[in-house]
């Protein structure tokens, strides 16, 4: 889909279309990235924190998937990591 961000039309993508995940319960969040020039949008269900991580960070993961590429550990939290970008860009 489209939406209109401060005046600049964005393109939103449904992760749940790409890859095996819950399609969000509800339409209204909507996670914005920026690559070089082009913005786009991609609908989550929420967003519990935002971390900057490095690639020391990533763990690899032994069974590397198309789109997931390893876990990132933050304390007891274990996030799953994608290459996003090629996904959307």
């Amino acid at each position: 889909g489209l939406i209109n961000l401060r005046g600049s039309v964005v393109t939103v993508i449904r992760l749940a279309k790409l890859i095996p995940i819950m399609e969000p319960a509800y339409e209204k969040n909507i996670l914005i990235m920026k690559k070089q020039e082009e913005t786009k949008g991609v609908l989550v269900e929420e967003v519990i924190e935002v971390l900057d991580i490095t690639e020391d960070d990533i763990q690899l993961s032994n069974q590397e998937t198309e789109h997931a590429v390893g876990v990132v550990t933050i304390g007891e939290k274990v996030a799953s990591v994608i290459q996003i970008d090629h996904m959307i860009f």
